[in-house]
């Protein structure tokens, strides 16, 4: 049989407590760790926080502050456009450094700002010497290119579409992959 435990034992349970979550809100990311986590040497402002109130002293006055800082201000970022064209050469699937440090933090940004935010990538291709098939296809390949580089800059891969359309490009170029940002269906 099994020997009794001592009194200076001690049991650890085999379970975890965890707070009810209908009383947490989830916390939504700020500009500032979302910049940290794109590049962490970057020259971010130091964080200030401003100290509680003074105690009151032995006569029961509050002596005045003298200073307060306060949190420095965040760089300002303009916010991506609706839509970022990434164009290709002709026939060309691979990305070499068309999606830029800048345009990483303004689509982190976005969809970090707008819950529900999501990302399509509309892909096009012309060619004149293969058909409509070989086009959609391609569109498909650089879309899904565009795709894998977004997860690589820690962007949610499941907020983002892919829609192939081929050389249905309303506009030039025609080699390209559109990143439009739409609200959730």
């Amino acid at each position: 049989g099994l020997a009794p435990l001592s009194e200076d034992a001690k049991v650890e349970p085999d379970y975890i407590e965890v707070a009810p979550q209908s009383d947490m809100e989830l916390e939504r990311p700020n500009a500032r760790d979302i910049l940290a986590s794109i590049d962490p040497e970057s020259d971010l402002p130091p964080i200030k926080i401003a100290s509680a109130a003074p105690a009151p002293n032995e006569a029961g006055l509050v002596e005045p502050e003298k200073e307060r800082v306060y949190a420095a201000p965040m760089p300002t970022i303009d916010p991506a456009p609706d839509v970022i064209a990434i164009t290709f050469a002709p026939e060309e699937i691979a990305l070499n450094d068309q999606i830029t440090p800048e345009m990483t933090q303004q689509i982190l940004l976005k969809t970090a700002q707008n819950k529900g935010m999501r990302i399509e990538l509309r892909g096009f291709a012309r060619s004149e010497q293969f058909g409509e098939s070989a086009e959609r296809r391609l569109s498909l390949l650089r879309a899904l290119e565009v795709k894998k580089a977004l997860e690589g800059k820690n962007i949610d891969p499941a907020i983002i579409d892919v829609r192939p359309l081929g050389r249905h490009a309303k506009s030039a170029p025609y080699d390209r992959v559109d990143i439009v940002f739409t609200a959730a269906p």
